[in-house]
């Protein structure tokens, strides 16, 4: 038979054992999720990676939307002013104002 302490050893070095094993596998869990939280495909670095991708697209967006209005602008001019109007008559239909020469080369 054994006595008492030897009894208390067993279960302290039990206790000990058992503790051990649950830091352990409570550890491993916390560095698995963490792992998870920054590398996984809805972590940390995929949502920079995103982030970055969005501000580029909008930076793209407004230098789109910027060269869209001067196109709208330029359109809108060429129905209406008349020097518009004329410079477009002259390059397309070879026409001339008062007091002009036409010249057509042959290529």
């Amino acid at each position: 038979m054994r006595g008492p302490k030897a009894l208390r050893q067993q279960v302290v070095a039990e206790v000990r054992l058992r503790r051990y094993f649950w830091n352990t596998v409570l550890t491993a869990g916390l560095v698995y999720m963490a792992g998870l939280m920054l590398f996984g495909d809805t972590g940390l670095m995929r949502y920079l990676q995103l982030n970055k991708r969005q501000q580029e697209i909008q930076v793209e967006l407004e230098r789109i939307e910027a060269e869209n209005q001067r196109v709208a602008e330029k359109l809108s001019s060429l129905g209406t002013d008349d020097f518009y109007v004329e410079k477009n008559a002259r390059e397309s239909f070879g026409m001339s104002g008062k007091d002009e020469y036409v010249f057509i080369y042959k290529k």
